[in-house]
């Protein structure tokens, strides 16, 4: 039997250990699309250096944004909420939910 309408939207809008996914990703949105997070990234874009350093000058400016989102939403902080959030995603995307990784893409994009 298929579950409920309350079911149905308790499973979409939760990640496979009961974490927020969607709420999580609405959040990230809109903090990495405030203006200031957005003019760190351009700026660290203009300086056009190899991966490997550029991960590691947008880690600090990502995590400012990140970690309190994942401690609200009941994510590890760091690499294993990052870890996390993308499980969910991966999670979510195998439902078939499509606006889950249009909006994980969207959210790449943001991050430059």
């Amino acid at each position: 039997m298929c579950p409920g309408p309350s079911e149905a939207m308790a499973v979409t809008l939760e990640g496979d250990a009961g974490r927020p996914i969607l709420a999580l990703l609405q959040e990230l949105r809109e903090g990495y699309a405030a203006p200031e997070f957005q003019a760190a990234v351009q700026e660290l874009n203009r300086r056009g250096l190899d991966r490997v350093p550029h991960l590691c000058q947008l880690s600090p400016i990502a995590a400012a944004v990140q970690n309190p989102a994942f401690a609200r939403h009941g994510y590890e902080q760091g690499h294993a909420g990052i870890r996390q959030m993308k499980a969910d995603v991966v999670a979510a995307k195998a439902r078939g939910e499509r606006h889950i990784a249009r909006l994980a893409r969207e959210l790449q994009r943001l991050l430059g």
